[in-house]
């Protein structure tokens, strides 16, 4: 049908009477078909018409189209039907290939169009997302906001902001996606006089990808209804998405493009979408966008046109809370979908490793210097620093815009977030050590037995100003506060930094609070150098308890008996032994290129290795330029890593060595491959069932279009097949089939193998891209992508990841690992004094089967309050006790805006004792007020 009209226009642009025309007759013939082809006769008809007519005029004149639409009116009510809910957004990338000030720019522009085009069209509406650009117009345009503050009052201007900005849903931790939310909603309700379940859209056209708890982590926010564009390759455009919690949302996966024109054509898809939905009413969104822009005056006048036009759809200007408010009456019937929507871009998940370093050292230091700062407020009166801590995570959130934390930025994009990260740095820091001097102040150390004799001057007060370290104390006598933020009791090797100690090293002699020895170990032969200070690193073992502290003091040991020395020849020779083992594993490097020739589990006596691959080796990869699934072709090799055309093993020619200790021993390594330099560091503390990399590579590689992208990798090949591969991800794990892409996680993969039995973690604390697949584990280090950054990693770089021998797949167990790795333990020096606090003491006991802890806060509104997250990761209902430092007046549960809610799970409070039960899956936040 239509063919001869069709070919009357084809190959030229059309005029505006031929558009109307034929758009029209093409919406009949949709109708029609719709109805068994009822109307086929009349449209045949009325096309016949327009045929000789323009074979006549050679043009489709005014009165032959009012004739055309006149013979067609008998489809107007089955046209009128349907209706077209046209939403204006604009799109606007944060930072994306330009700077801040940029941003600012496009914000204020776009806007002021928006607000020009309001005072001209009385019925235009207006979306717009991202709670920082509203923060963008308080700061640069005050003017501005209340003329904003006035649309919106009207109704005109949507706010559809849930999150600080519109943010990868991968990689930032489930405490970041919380923290999106809480400050988004808190900030835009106090700006626009708005209650906080107005906030209830997240509106995500660009984020590439999507977690598994999504759902889970928006409801228990008060968020009800989803927008995406990425992620799914098929499937429902509107869809109810469950996590496994069996929370859920409302879901519309935009079938178009988020970014669009007013075309007249967009009512040809309404049919089809209202058929396969069962639902009339169907969401156009446009404007012009990533630059920003939004819609422009052409789109509203031909919105305002086409609304006239008698065989068309219904069409209105509206707003997503319209749209879904409709779909809300219909949510019985939608499908319903359960799995993670995923995987879009995945060279995102390792592209410009210094930004995504930036985010893991934030998120971790976040949670501790909150953590110890409430501890320090409740427990010693400190002043909670609630401001600056809000303030350094919306620099944090910020970072993690979908373009920017993804590493799909330039060289600008990269400068200003890694500039933001040493201001989060700066306030966790400063606040988290506030905090622990708080608390050391009140230790009480007197009675730990010192060593007598005269003291050197003391030079030892102050040193290490500005180091991870700062000494308190001087003389021959010091005292280390160790603490630990984690929920598990630690016994493992510390790390001391001894300031300006002018003694015997031989004689050094540490002791616990009970006056019992503890092991040492001298790591290097002489003091470093340090800013006008000398200091000498020591390793101890320490045994500190939960979310809690334990004291150590140095001193000089007394002279038994005079030391008689004498000189012989103390040069052996052994034959090269590049083995690191205790307790728990045991593994061999190959003397020749450093690889890893065996690693045993000592537990069960197995191999975790396969022995026919070269394993634990770093692998430089070329990746070809073409990638199937984008339609840029050979572009966007930030974005997406390419098939791997050529993987060269670099364990060649390299200079190694080792030093065996009894707390710590170590293999170092250095290589060269192309252009560049790797220096490795592998050490094992005694008790650890993992091995540490510390990697410096000097980067000098570069990709090209024509060339490729070169990738360096770590790669460990495994003994036993891997049935699957479990990777942590926001508030929870999930299990994976191998793919020969790289896939999110947010610290680890782990290879489980067919019987279940141990096997081996995969740790990062510099990318998240993952590659499970022919029953070995691979993370992508560094990236030299060459668009839209040329030069993403050029230079020195800095790279930490473990590697570990795992009795269990458990997800609890994995999760507390790791959370040992990324949060070490912190030491602060002290004095010997009196004190109120014991020399040894816990804090907080957090205990539960399945459950961990996401973060403990300061409240945001209450004295003597503060907040506990936690989740549960096994699908199993979990009692918890939580043991908290003072008695408790009262506690209750909150949502994530920590606004109180009603749970059929009553917490019972006994003294300092709170009880609770949390069911499968679900994501719990307490607000505990302390008398």
């Amino acid at each position: 049908m239509l063919e001869k009209l069709t070919n009357r226009l084809r190959n030229k642009k059309r005029t505006y009477q031929e558009d109307r025309a034929m758009t029209q007759m093409q919406y009949a013939t949709l109708l029609s078909a719709r109805k068994e082809g009822a109307f086929d006769d009349l449209i045949q008809e009325v096309e016949k018409d327009l045929v000789e007519g323009y074979d006549a005029h050679g043009a489709f004149t005014n009165d032959l189209v009012s004739k055309m639409e006149n013979k067609l009116m008998p489809l107007q009510e089955e046209a009128k039907q349907f209706e077209m809910l046209c939403v204006a957004h604009a799109h606007i990338d944060m930072n994306w290939q330009w700077g801040f000030d940029e941003t600012v720019g496009i914000t204020l522009d776009t806007f002021r169009t928006m607000l020009q085009i309001m005072r001209e069209v009385e019925d235009f509406t207006f979306s717009q997302s991202q709670a920082s650009l509203y923060k963008i117009v308080e700061t640069y345009d005050q003017e501005m906001l209340e003329e904003i503050k006035q649309r919106v009052a009207e109704g005109r201007w949507e706010i559809t902001a849930s999150t600080w900005v519109e943010a990868d849903k991968n990689m930032p931790n489930g405490e970041s996606q919380a923290r999106q939310l809480l400050y988004t909603k808190k900030y835009l309700s106090q700006l626009f006089d708005l209650p906080l379940d107005s906030f209830n859209i997240d509106f995500e056209p660009d984020t590439f990808g999507h977690s598994i708890n999504t759902p889970e982590i928006l409801t228990k926010a008060g968020v009800k209804y989803y927008y995406h564009c990425r992620g799914r390759k098929e499937g429902p455009t509107l869809y109810r998405w469950k996590s496994p919690s069996d929370a859920e949302i409302i879901v519309n996966w935009e079938p178009q493009f988020y970014n669009a024109f007013i075309q007249s054509d967009m009512c040809l898809c309404v049919p089809d979408i209202a058929d396969r939905t069962n639902i009339p009413s169907v969401l156009k969104v446009y404007g012009v966008g990533d630059h920003g822009g939004g819609p422009t005056r052409r789109d509203i006048e031909r919105i305002k046109d086409v609304a006239t036009w008698p065989i068309y759809p219904k069409v209105k200007f509206s707003t997503y809370r319209e749209y879904f408010e409709i779909v809300e009456k219909y949510k019985e019937q939608l499908p319903i979908e359960y799995q993670e929507q995923n995987f879009i871009c995945d060279g995102c998940y390792s592209s410009q490793s210094r930004i995504k370093k930036g985010n893991k050292a934030s998120e971790n230091g976040l949670y501790e210097a909150e953590l110890f700062s409430t501890l320090a407020t409740v427990t010693q009166g400190a002043r909670y620093p609630q401001q600056s801590f809000e303030n350094v995570w919306r620099s944090v959130l910020f970072n993690q815009f979908h373009d920017i934390l993804t590493g799909s930025g330039v060289d600008a994009t990269r400068d200003y977030a890694l500039g933001l990260y040493q201001e989060v740095a700066a306030t966790t820091n400063t606040n988290k050590k506030l905090a622990l001097q708080k608390i050391a102040q009140q230790i009480h150390t007197a009675d730990f037995i010192v060593s007598e004799g005269k003291d050197e001057p003391g030079l030892a007060y102050g040193a290490g100003a500005g180091s991870s370290q700062y000494e308190n104390g001087t003389g021959k006598n010091r005292m280390y506060h160790v603490f630990n933020p984690t929920m598990q009791a630690r016994q493992e090797v510390v790390e001391l930094m001894i300031w300006e100690w002018p003694y015997d090293h031989e004689r050094m002699l540490f002791t616990n609070e009970k006056g019992e020895v503890v092991s040492h170990q001298v790591l290097e032969k002489d003091f470093n150098h340090y800013w006008g200070h000398n200091y000498l690193n020591v390793a101890i073992e320490v045994d500190v308890p939960a979310c809690g502290y334990a004291t150590y003091m140095l001193t000089e040991q007394a002279i038994e008996q005079v030391k008689v020395s004498y000189w012989h020849e103390k040069r052996t020779q052994n034959e090269p032994c590049y083995t690191l083992e205790n307790e728990k594993i045991k593994v061999v490097f190959n003397s020749l290129d450093g690889s890893i020739d065996s690693m045993i589990d000592k537990a069960t006596g197995k191999e975790m290795i396969d022995a026919a691959r070269k394993s634990g080796i770093f692998r430089l990869v070329d990746e070809a330029d073409h990638k199937e699934i984008t339609d840029e072709g050979t572009g966007m090799s930030s974005w997406f890593v390419g098939r791997y055309k050529h993987i060269e093993w670099i364990h060649q020619n390299l200079e190694i060595t080792s030093a065996a200790g009894t707390l710590r021993s170590q293999i170092a390594y250095e290589l060269s491959f192309r252009n560049s330099k790797l220096k490795v560091i592998v050490s094992l503390d005694k008790g650890s069932s993992h091995l540490d990399f510390k990697v410096e590579c000097d980067w000098q590689e570069v990709g090209c279009l024509g060339k490729g992208v070169p990738q360096l990798q770590f790669y460990m090949p495994l003994h036993d097949s891997c049935a699957m591969y479990h990777y942590d991800v926001p508030f929870g794990s999930v299990t994976r089939q191998a793919l020969d892409i790289d896939l999110p996680g947010n610290n680890y993969i782990y290879g489980e193998d067919q019987d279940g039995s141990a096997s081996v973690m995969l740790m990062s604390k510099v990318g998240y891209g993952f590659r499970g697949v022919n029953h070995s584990l691979t993370l992508t280090l560094l990236r030299g992508s060459y668009d839209p950054d040329p030069c993403p990693e050029y230079g020195i770089n800095h790279l930490e990841f473990g590697l570990g021998a795992m009795q269990s797949s458990n997800p609890k167990v994995l999760h507390d690992y790791v959370q040992q790795y990324n949060h070490e333990l912190t030491v602060v020096t002290g004095l010997r004094q009196q004190g109120k606090l014991n020399p040894r003491h816990s804090f907080v006991a957090f205990e539960s089967q399945t459950s961990v802890v996401s973060c403990i806060k300061g409240a945001e509104e209450g004295d003597r309050s503060f907040i506990v997250r936690f989740y549960e990761m096994e699908g199993k209902i979990d009692t918890i006790t939580l043991i908290c430092p003072e008695r408790i007046k009262h506690a209750y549960w909150t949502d994530i805006n920590e606004q109180k809610v009603a749970y059929k799970e009553e917490l019972r409070v006994e003294d300092k004792t709170l009880k609770m039960v949390i069911q499968p899956y679900q994501i719990g936040t307490v607000k505990i007020v302390l008398e």
